[in-house]
């Protein structure tokens, strides 16, 4: 299932993608109780994915089209930030170490880098990616599969990870080089607001296997920038989310970014840098396509 959260006639409502694709259902029209995507995942009840497809295959009334809605993020508002994992895919990880001066053996890594984004809010598909003149000129993005954690999550062994996962979405992990550069670390440089947009929807969990492989694409104004696929982790996702649960519990709605792949040009870091009017297509296979466009935005503009 395709579970989204979407505006219509400027209400916004959760929901789920008719069999077909072409029609949404509001968990309301659906006879559900949550609101929004957070309220599913705060919800305790262990069959509520049964419940949504069940009532999904029952219903005998007419969906609103797709194309009358706006999606919005899934998860829009974000409680303690994106978890993340650097250098997750080893070509990645070489491409950045070369661009150092350093050697590529230099990349590999025993252990996940984790590091947080702490933006307060997500962007959705077709909202603009800042660009802040003075500032954060400097932009970088990066494809990656992102989990959210659908209950709280525990001391939880790698072969019960799946039934702590909701589903997986499309993440676009944004940066600016020169302030990771300059701050010699992630957090500043990945945590501007609007440096993570999330979309369109998110497929639950029931459509794959324990641990699924995705085709992973990006381009920018068409032209790929990356490519790759999800069992060339380093780490893969039962990993990622069984370590990150020992003794530290993931609440319901954690949004976790999973690595992303090397940039075919990687040499080239100009050319890599993006501007006003570019447009940053994400796509992975089994799930959909992000699209967002980078806009130039001042200092006094909020961008939440």
């Amino acid at each position: 299932m395709k579970i989204l959260y979407y505006e219509i006639n400027s209400l916004h409502q959760a929901g789920v993608l008719s069999i077909d694709g072409e029609s949404v259902y509001s968990f309301k029209q659906l006879g559900l109780p949550w609101n929004t995507i957070q309220e599913l995942c705060d919800d305790k009840d262990t069959n509520k994915l049964k419940k949504i497809k069940n009532r999904l295959k029952e219903i005998s009334k007419e969906g609103t089209s797709l194309r009358d809605v706006k999606i919005l993020s899934p998860i829009p508002v974000v409680r303690r930030g994106i978890i993340c994992i650097g250098f997750n895919f080893q070509k990645h990880a070489q491409e950045v170490a070369v661009l150092r001066g350093e050697s590529k053996d230099s990349a590999n890594i025993s252990y996940p880098i984790y590091f947080s984004k702490r933006n307060a809010t997500t962007t959705g598909p077709g909202d603009a990616i800042p660009y802040v003149k003075g500032y954060a000129e400097n932009l970088d993005v990066g494809i990656e599969v992102a989990v959210i954690v659908g209950q709280d999550a525990l001391n939880v062994p790698k072969e019960k990870v799946k039934e702590y996962i909701l589903g997986y979405t499309i993440a676009n992990d944004v940066c600016d080089t020169r302030i990771n550069k300059v701050y010699t670390q992630p957090f500043l440089g990945k945590s501007i607001d609007g440096y993570i947009p999330i979309g369109p929807w998110i497929v639950t969990t029931d459509e794959f296997e324990e641990n699924p492989l995705f085709d992973l694409k990006l381009t920018v104004n068409g032209e790929i920038r990356q490519k790759g696929n999800t069992r060339d982790l380093v780490f893969d996702i039962p990993y990622i989310v069984s370590e990150l649960s020992t003794n530290m519990t993931l609440k319901a709605g954690t949004i976790i970014a999973t690595g992303s792949p090397a940039n075919i040009d990687a040499g080239n870091l100009e050319k890599l840098l993006l501007l006003p009017g570019d447009i940053i297509t994400c796509e992975i296979s089994q799930i959909g396509t992000l699209t967002n466009v980078v806009k130039e935005k001042n200092d006094a503009e909020v961008w939440l």
